[in-house]
């Protein structure tokens, strides 16, 4: 099938190949989450000082990460499990509240030991709104990103993209309210947006989907047990997936000056709408996987590397010439110190898309050893690439240690995947 259809009738083929499909609303998800997201930051760099943006920026980073920590890889084990299970309902709701309870234990653990690890940040224990903001959006937040992973389990995207578009709207127009408030008003910008988008997905959304599913809080261990295995190599990988972009901008606070996590800020999310791309191909990829045959699946995974490519390599080129451009919508001094490091992360992005598919072959064929090896070295070489480069050339550094580490990983990558095909003829062995 060609990339472009020719006529109506091949354009209405296009749109009803499941894996295109489900990739566009995955897209139009991201997308619109990435889009608004820009459009947010246009309005609260407007509004607000370098430095609260920065502060607000690492308060935000550090909630992700806890995020990301509590998910468990239950957000994996969902997609890959939700077809094959007659106690989907239990098996939701049990995620849910694992993961709920587990990022309140560790929002707490983060905010008792603050000291210790990002003292930039201590102020924040100093204003007790500021706290209460931040557990609740912490909490709320990670099951909120589970209830979307439901939706793409169900494979029916449409509602994913309800559930995200209710958060983005509502978050768009609160910093100009809450902007008395300085740092705590970016905050609470996050916290009541997605507490207003979290109770809305979970009353209304989640049962068109799972109709016998009732609001409440229950366990089944017996489930967990069967899916944390593979879900747990999959929470190891997408933590190192996710750590070195989380943990950076409490890098960039401690060791340059609060505004460059701010500009640091601006370039990761225009980078983040480009790399959405890949991510979101690659998990309609894993959702189709999941369900589909070994031929299938060998089909789809050349339509989506041949999709990537076009939808990317465009996006790439224009950001790279009309960068500044860009940023300059975030003000002057954003454009001025953000060009290079946002072009150096530009450069990261094709060798990012090789990773994501790769990660999705093996994500199929359940061998997710691999993916905690390949993240891992790339995590390894952000990480102290960028406290080193820091130090030695300031805040460009952290965007070519990215580029370093994930181009780095996608030579290895694809060293391994040639090898399997000289000796079997295919880049994946059966499912």
């Amino acid at each position: 099938m060609t990339l472009i259809p020719k006529n109506l009738k091949k354009l209405k083929i296009h749109f009803k190949d499941p894996l295109f499909k489900n990739s566009y609303f995955i897209l139009l998800i991201l997308g619109s989450i990435s889009i608004f997201g820009l459009v947010f930051l246009v309005i609260v760099t407007r509004y607000y000082s370098p430095e609260d943006v920065g502060f607000a920026a690492a308060l935000q980073s550090i909630s992700q990460l806890i995020s990301a920590f509590s998910a468990l890889g239950l957000n994996y084990g969902i997609i890959r499990f939700f077809a094959q299970r007659d106690d989907r309902n239990e098996m939701v709701k049990s995620s849910f509240f694992l993961v709920g309870v587990f990022s309140i234990l560790l929002s707490v653990f983060i905010l008792m030991t603050l000291q210790y690890w990002s003292p930039g940040l201590i102020s924040l224990r100093e204003n007790s709104f500021l706290i209460v903001s931040f557990i609740i959006l912490t909490v709320l937040f990670s099951v909120f990103t589970l209830q979307g992973n439901v939706f793409y389990a169900a494979r029916v995207m449409k509602l994913s993209f309800v559930q995200y578009l209710i958060f983005v709207l509502i978050r768009l127009p609160l910093p100009i309210f809450f902007v008395s408030f300085g740092v705590l008003g970016i905050i609470l910008s996050w916290t009541v947006a997605v507490t207003i988008a979290f109770f809305i997905g979970h009353v209304w959304l989640i049962p068109k989907v799972l109709p016998r599913y009732t609001l409440g809080l229950k366990m089944n261990v017996r489930i967990l047990r069967e899916i944390l295995p593979f879900s747990f190599g999959n929470y190891i990988s997408a933590v190192l997936e996710i750590l070195p972009m989380l943990i950076l901008p409490v890098f960039i606070v401690n060791i340059l000056e609060v505004k460059d996590a701010a500009y640091f800020l601006v370039a990761w999310a225009i980078t983040a709408v480009t790399i959405q791309i890949p991510g979101a191909v690659a998990t309609s990829l894993f959702a189709e996987g999941s369900s589909n045959q070994e031929i299938e699946f060998r089909s789809n995974l050349k339509k989506s590397v041949k999709f990537i490519m076009f939808l990317l390599i465009p996006t790439i080129l224009f950001l790279l010439i009309f960068g500044d451009t860009v940023l300059s919508l975030f003000g002057q001094t954003y454009s001025e110190h953000a060009t290079r490091l946002l072009g150096f992360f530009m450069m990261g992005c094709i060798p990012l898309a090789i990773n994501q598919i790769y990660f999705t072959i093996k994500r199929v064929q359940l061998d997710v050893q691999p993916l905690i090896v390949v993240n891992l070295l790339i995590a390894v070489i952000v990480i102290s690439g960028s406290y080193v480069l820091m130090k030695m050339i300031g805040l460009i550094g952290v965007g070519i240690a990215w580029s370093l580490g994930q181009g780095t990983a996608a030579v290895i990558v694809s060293i391994s995947l040639l090898k399997r095909y000289r000796t079997s003829g295919s880049l994946i062995s059966k499912i």
